[in-house]
């Protein structure tokens, strides 16, 4: 199995350019699990930084019992994306360096459902 986040999957010495932050100043991403892959949830985990859900997009319902335990508030370094839907997070790097963001599915992250983030 490979795994793919923004269509690419791992490699050690990349980063792409909107894997570049810059340090101190707000950053908006959005996890989509959408595509045609792997429609099941994953819990996107980010290193190095906190960061803060800002908008939930919730298209094809998980099941009502899980939905209405997801807290949403406050500070977070991993977030459930449920297949179908859309999170928006709003992260302010504090330290330089390479940091890393994944998929904490053991076996996507094995899978290379894995990128490198630069903040400088």
């Amino acid at each position: 199995m490979r795994g793919f986040l923004n269509g690419r999957s791992f490699d050690m010495e990349s980063v792409a350019p909107e894997e570049r932050l810059p340090l101190a100043k707000p950053v908006a991403w959005t996890f989509s699990n959408t595509g045609a892959g792997m429609l099941m949830p994953h819990p996107m985990h980010v290193h190095g930084v906190r960061f803060r859900v800002i908008e939930r997009d919730l298209a094809s319902s998980p099941p009502s019992d899980l939905a209405e335990g997801i807290i949403d508030a406050g500070f977070k370094d991993t977030v459930l994306v449920f297949p179908g839907g859309r999170v928006k997070l709003l992260l302010t790097p504090t330290e330089p360096g390479l940091f890393l963001y994944h998929c904490h599915n053991l076996e996507h992250e094995d899978g290379g459902m894995m990128r490198n983030y630069l903040v400088s």
